[in-house]
């Protein structure tokens, strides 16, 4: 078996140099009796199967050194060694009080931007409302709507670690939108129906989401246990259920905002004018040509539809101005709502920032910190929370020489074979071949990734092994035992017996595909013929 041999022809070349015999390419010397390090052979003709082989250990690649993102005190690590993990389980987190009141404070103050838009906008048109529920209960619903929806996104996407950040963001603002929901005391359930009806339906969604009965696993359990499909498919029919859950709840809150106007923008206007008076220029320039009445008529009903989007625009801007609100007030009310989102976004990303969740399937290897451990501005960046290591890829990483790299490429077959376990391969391919060599002294070295196919065979990171790839194959042709062959400078030749009294001739030759075993020779021999072989070391 060619593993079990394993010989560089490098050392078969240093140690037939030391035997290299002077005199002219091809020369005759007296009768002889072999050595007791020399044999002869038979030149054959056969197949013969060229292999490169890299030594080196096994790496699992996919390892990660998970860390929490801010500062704060460990409140609970779910995992400990030898864990397994799916792709977005909750790992650990931190004591997150202080993140969830700082989004309920964004979150007041969007609220705070969005009433105060909207008492300036209609306090003299119709009033500003004041009654339950508030205009938060939707604003609530409908960014864990979105949320929800980037979950499904991510989750078909098989970006499982954001789909669960998603998907506990949504949850977050649904717990929240069920507090603002609840009915005060003293509400009547007859008088209001609608509000209950919303409650139970926001209740039922979230159910679906994060809590099991005994017949139904929730989204959330789905993504824990990794059964991405199943909980795509669930989270797709929740996504469905709300559409219906946010009709009712924009029925009893929606007041406020299904009259809130559009921009008064009188640029936007006039741009629109523009355009009809391009459109109509085009009609008339149509009928001095004589062309067909039904693109104009065509046209005109466009212009028509234009000048009445323009007059819509023209009345709400208006209806604002005549009632003491000018553009200027109103893009400074709504800039101000702009900005207490995005300080509501950066909340959220601080209070996901107290959870580490797994970013892919895998094995917990190491959990150095524990829980009550105080993370500052000093250690936080750089304290490891749990070490995640995917054992499902393992690769061989090596170097081949400058001969050697010219004949793999990347996506050849290759066979692994550990140091421990040699009677066993394990199928393979080539990775990566690096286009980088480096040297210090010698021949430059170039770096090669082998990625090992799944196995039976238990693999550690660590092992010594060594990866066999096929370069050549060629079937019927000369073959010499690979010590047979000497060389020097660059130049090859084997010694021939040319008669019974052991006369040698020393014979320059061409060599083909090698392996540790035979080399092929292309010019210089004959079959048949009777050649000096060194018996190399076993």
């Amino acid at each position: 078996m060619e593993n079990a041999k394993r010989f560089g022809l490098k050392i078969m070349a240093a140690a037939l140099g030391i035997l290299a015999l002077s005199g002219s390419l091809i020369a005759c010397q007296p009768p002889n009796s072999l050595t007791g390090s020399q044999t002869t052979a038979i030149v054959k003709k056969g197949g013969i199967t060229s292999s490169v082989e890299i030594r080196g250990k096994l790496e699992m690649p996919h390892e990660i050194k998970l860390r929490f993102a801010t500062t704060g005190t460990i409140q609970k690590i779910y995992v400990t060694y030898g864990s397994q993990v799916s792709a977005g389980t909750l790992l650990a987190k931190l004591d997150d009080t202080y993140q969830k009141q700082a989004v309920k404070q964004a979150q007041y103050s969007v609220e705070l931007a969005m009433n105060e838009l909207v008492e300036k906008t209609y306090s003299t048109v119709m009033g500003y409302p004041d009654y339950y529920p508030s205009v938060g209960v939707v604003l609530r619903f409908e960014a864990a709507q979105k949320e929800l929806a980037r979950a499904l996104e991510l989750l078909n996407n098989d970006s499982y670690r954001s789909a669960m950040t998603e998907l506990r963001l949504a949850i977050h603002d649904l717990e929240a939108c069920r507090t603002l929901l609840e009915p005060p005391v003293g509400l009547s359930k007859d008088d209001y129906p609608n509000v209950f009806v919303s409650l139970d339906m926001l209740n039922a969604n979230m159910d679906m989401l994060n809590q099991d009965t005994e017949s139904r696993l929730s989204v959330q359990s789905l993504i824990d246990k990794g059964r991405y499909n199943e909980a795509a498919v669930k989270l797709a029919t929740v996504n469905e259920k709300m559409i219906e859950t946010h009709i009712y709840i924009n029925g009893i809150t929606g007041v406020i905002r299904s009259y809130f106007p559009l921009y008064p923008d009188t640029s936007t206007s006039l741009d629109i004018s523009r355009q009809v008076k391009e459109t109509l220029e085009q009609i008339q320039a149509m009928l001095k040509q004589g062309n067909g009445t039904v693109d104009a008529t065509e046209k005109l009903r466009i212009a028509l539809h234009d000048l009445e989007m323009s007059n819509d625009i023209l009345e709400g801007s208006e209806l604002i101005f005549n009632h003491g609100l000018n553009l200027k007030v109103l893009r400074a009310n709504n800039l101000n709502l702009e900005k207490a989102e995005t300080a509501l976004d950066s909340a959220k990303t601080a209070l996901m920032q107290t959870e580490i969740l797994a970013p892919f399937d895998g094995i917990i290897v190491d959990v150095p910190s524990r829980e009550n451990d105080i993370l500052s501005q000093v250690n936080y960046a750089t304290q490891t929370i749990v070490d995640l290591v995917d054992t499902s890829k393992v690769e061989l990483d090596g170097y081949v020489d400058e001969k050697d790299v010219r004949n793999i490429s990347e996506g050849q077959l290759a066979t692994v074979y550990l140091d421990a376990a040699s009677d066993r391969g394990i199928s393979a391919k080539v990775a990566f071949v690096s286009p980088y060599g480096s040297s210090v002294t010698g021949p430059a070295g170039y770096f090669v990734q082998i990625a090992i196919d799944q196995t039976d065979i238990k693999l550690q990171r660590g092992l010594s092994a060594s990866a066999i790839i096929p370069v050549g194959k060629r079937d019927n042709v000369l073959l010499v035992p690979a010590g047979a062959v000497r060389s020097s400078a660059g130049q090859y030749w084997v010694n021939v017996v040319k008669d019974a009294a052991g006369t040698i001739e020393k014979r320059t030759v061409t060599l083909g595909l090698q392996n540790s075993d035979s080399v092929e020779v292309t010019t210089g021999l004959n079959e048949n013929e009777t050649v000096v072989v060194l018996k190399l070391k076993q």
